[in-house]
């Protein structure tokens, strides 16, 4: 049928190791700040489990609140960002349908809410490449469990999976 989407975990040694980082990663993709001036790369943001009406500092303090429910000494990562990269023939397909891409990006980032972590999302259009992406700014403390979130390439490659389904049954939502 159609090749999907690839997820991109930027999660790694010496990223996100320090709390500021936190604010300045959702400032970024949601184009606030000195990112301010990127703001018409902007299509769609929005946040599962934080007040995403408060702007990110909201997000943030939102974050901080879950962060300070866990219980091991000692922090490497505070945050985890994910990119999910569509493929020309979802693109292709999100055009000739109509497809709402911020609707699409809400519901892969409830998908990572429901396993239990905050998320802020947006997607980005760079519109002299026409790359179309979507960043994830995920917390990584579980606010049911309050235990860390542990990444690894096959937990990325089953969500990457998860999106594509996502994205595929947006493209059967409308007749084509």
């Amino acid at each position: 049928m159609h090749k999907g989407g690839i997820l991109l975990n930027r999660a790694g040694k010496g990223r996100y190791d320090a709390a500021r980082e936190v604010g300045n990663e959702i400032r970024y993709i949601w184009r606030e700040g000195k990112n301010k001036d990127r703001e018409d790369e902007l299509e769609a943001k929005g946040a599962w489990g934080a007040p995403q009406w408060m702007g990110a500092k909201g997000v943030v303090q939102s974050f901080e609140a879950v962060r300070t429910l866990y219980r091991r000494k000692g922090f490497v990562r505070y945050l985890d960002h994910e990119i999910y990269q569509f493929s020309e023939d979802e693109l292709s397909g999100i055009r000739e349908q109509g497809v709402d891409i911020g609707a699409v990006a809400s519901r892969m980032a409830e998908d990572i809410y429901q396993e239990g972590y905050q998320v802020a999302y947006a997607v980005h259009n760079k519109t002299d490449t026409e790359n179309i992406h979507v960043h994830f700014a995920v917390n990584t403390v579980n606010y049911r469990t309050w235990k860390k979130r542990h990444e690894n390439m096959s937990e990325t490659s089953r969500r990457q999976r998860v999106f594509r389904q996502i994205v595929k049954e947006a493209l059967h939502q409308y007749p084509e």
